[in-house]
């Protein structure tokens, strides 16, 4: 923490922030990139995440002048007791706050139960803070208190106002000109999903033309035709985002009579599409790819099992059973020329809960069968025929960037490979190529997954921009994501971009056809703002949704106290080794002061290891060791392991 200096000014302004080190407490100004901590009684004047002023006292520690802005307005709190009075404390904050429940709803309220709460009074120097609880959570389902906990912290828009409703009610009556609308009723498009999706945005179709040619078809809900610009509509869709995924939960967002029933292409229902329809030679490249609005007409609702299960048969069902012959073979071109392109691929496991009865038994891989792989093939084809067609058409768009490594990352992943003796030269990391040959390389080892997840740890971040840049993973001079506009608002942004260019052709567009937009319906300037806010709405997503499920991991773990599992360190810090338990795959840690062996440890960074300074006794990624689940905080989200000798 930084003290003061003459040249900082008497009154400064940050946010009230609990340290991840401490058990204090301290301001983060805002101005000077400094943080000063904050003395105990001061905590009587704020909130954490509130915005203040203060000043700076003799030994330099924030004095706390007046709130600004108040961000704490609804939290989840444990409720307990004191005398006969009910208080609570916002989870991780248990031994920080202390906040009266006001009368009469503390009647259902009891000691050590979790709620929800408003704030009805903010602290001051005089009284303690007070709030109203809104809601008691039943403890034993997880599930919902996951979902309650991140919806919360992270302010996820879930209510619909009334515009919206509204808005949405007319959808039904709504009248469109239909004039250059394609009319593919009669052709056998099928959507392939997960056994529990509701939300069927894509459809896709194989046909051979005379000549022998394979001919994709990706049809996606035609979302812009039903939301207009600026409509309230819109404007609640672009303040979400993007839908956020759950355990058994979804916050969509688009309210369900579009997402569930006039967006999604239910089977044997008549349905408006975007169609990007692509002819596929036999090295996988794409030709001939044109843009347009059409009706489609599903012929069926297919499972990713099902396609599976009669993709290994070799038996198709009708009456879709020629167009999914020729849809392998369109995927097996595709993925022929991915593989030469280089694109990378990385085999990092991901971990959702195996629910029987409403109870997690465990947390499994994800499966990635043939059919998952034939739709993103398929997706992947669209994706970058639009970000083409925008290019070729120079009309202001959003693209989806995934800029090379930084280099300082290269350099930390060659030296942990040149411990596990792989003498990898990456040079700057511009050519993805050389990471594409050594996931390649690592297939067959028995640290397969550590070198692939210490590749997945060195990539950067992909965003969206309305400025042109590659996407590095995929190797993809240019790339948008268009196959999605039910769940991402960026989709969104593309269909309509394309739409334009439809209507000025009045029917199909295509590269070659390709006429100059005067008025484009979006600036450049416009997109830029709207790129940069959808990327941090989708982080904000990702990270709701990554807490939820840490929740979930760290209430079974409690479940599991005192057993021990056989596991396998995935992480290395200077502090302890990270743990994946087999068997239900959840993650704890072991502070280096609990390893078995009383040795003093020393963190090697390059090759990601603990050695001990006097037996040379090691602990590295990928060792296989016995844990045991010694201490869980649920509400921290922390798992607590102990190593056996």
């Amino acid at each position: 923490m930084k003290k003061s200096s003459k040249q900082t000014p008497q009154i400064l302004r940050g946010i009230v922030k609990k340290s991840n080190k401490s058990k204090g407490f301290y301001v983060d100004d805002l101005k000077y990139d400094s943080q000063y901590k904050l003395g105990k009684k001061e905590l009587f004047k704020a909130m954490p995440g509130d915005l203040v002023e203060f000043s700076l006292t003799e030994k330099g520690w924030a004095k706390i002048l007046k709130v600004k802005e108040e961000n704490t307005k609804e939290f989840i709190g444990k409720i307990f007791k004191r005398g006969q009075r009910l208080y609570t404390s916002p989870l991780g904050y248990e031994y920080d706050l202390k906040i009266l429940i006001r009368e009469p709803l503390q009647k259902t309220a009891k000691d050590g139960g979790i709620g929800k709460f408003t704030m009805h009074k903010q602290p001051s120097v005089d009284a303690l803070p007070e709030a109203n609880m809104t809601y008691l959570f039943d403890q034993d389902n997880e599930f919902n208190l996951a979902y309650e906990m991140s919806v919360t912290n992270h302010q996820l828009r879930r209510d619909w106002p009334k515009a919206v409703i509204n808005e949405s009610k007319q959808l039904k009556e709504k009248k469109f000109d239909i004039d250059s609308v394609v009319d593919l009723r009669n052709k056998t498009f099928v959507t392939i999903d997960g056994k529990s999706s509701k939300d069927f945005d894509d459809a896709v179709l194989g046909e051979k033309d005379e000549q022998g040619n394979l001919i994709l078809y990706v049809a996606i809900a035609d979302v812009g035709r039903y939301i207009d610009k600026g409509s309230c509509l819109d404007q609640e869709a672009l303040e979400r985002g993007t839908s956020v995924y759950f355990s058994q939960r979804v916050i969509p967002m688009l309210p369900e009579v579009l997402s569930n029933d006039l967006c999604s292409l239910k089977p044997n229902e008549d349905r408006f599409c975007l169609v990007c329809k692509t002819t596929v030679d036999r090295e996988g490249n794409l030709s001939g790819t044109s843009f347009f609005e059409a009706i489609i007409n599903s012929k069926s609702r297919l499972t990713y099992g099902t396609v599976t299960r009669e993709v290994e048969r070799k038996q198709f069902k009708k009456p879709y059973d020629h167009s999914l012959r020729i849809l392998i073979e369109i995927y097996n071109r595709l993925k022929s020329n991915r593989s030469q392109r280089g694109s990378l691929e990385l085999d990092v496991p991901t971990f959702i809960p195996k629910v029987e009865n409403q109870k997690i038994s465990k947390f499994v891989d994800s499966p990635r069968e043939i059919s998952h792989m034939m739709i993103e093939e398929f997706m992947l084809a669209a994706n970058i025929s639009a970000a083409d067609l925008c290019l070729k058409f120079n009309i202001p768009s959003v693209f989806r960037v995934h800029p090379k490594p930084d280099i300082l990352k290269v350099k930390i992943l060659e030296e942990f490979l040149r411990s596990r003796k792989i003498n990898a030269s990456l040079g700057d990391g511009s050519d993805i190529k050389k990471l594409t040959a050594l996931a390649h390389i690592a297939k067959d080892r028995k640290d397969k997954n550590i070198i692939h997840s210490q590749i997945l740890y060195s990539m950067s971040l992909a965003t969206y921009e309305s400025e042109i840049g590659g996407h590095y993973a995929l190797n993809y001079d240019s790339y948008s994501h268009f196959t999605s506009p039910i769940r991402r608002y960026p989709d969104l942004l593309v269909h309509r971009v394309i739409k334009s260019l439809i209507h000025a052709n009045n029917g199909a567009v295509t590269i070659a056809n390709k006429k100059q937009i005067n008025n484009p319906i979006y600036t450049f300037d416009e997109l830029e703002e709207l790129a940069k806010d959808c990327s941090t709405k989708e982080r904000v997503a990702e990270k709701a949704e990554r807490e939820a499920l840490s929740h979930l991991k760290c209430a079974f773990a409690a479940e599991h106290v005192g057993e021990t599992f056989d596991g396998q360190i995935i992480g290395v810090t200077n502090f302890g080794l990270f743990v994946l338990l087999k068997g239900i795959n959840i993650e704890g840690l072991c502070h280096i002061k609990y390893l078995p062996r009383k040795e003093f440890y020393v963190f090697d960074e390059h090759s990601k290891m603990l050695q001990s300074n006097s037996s040379r006794h090691s602990y590295s990624l990928g060792d296989e060791v016995k844990a045991t689940i010694d201490k869980v905080e649920v509400f921290s989200k922390k798992i607590d392991l102990r190593l056996l000798k």
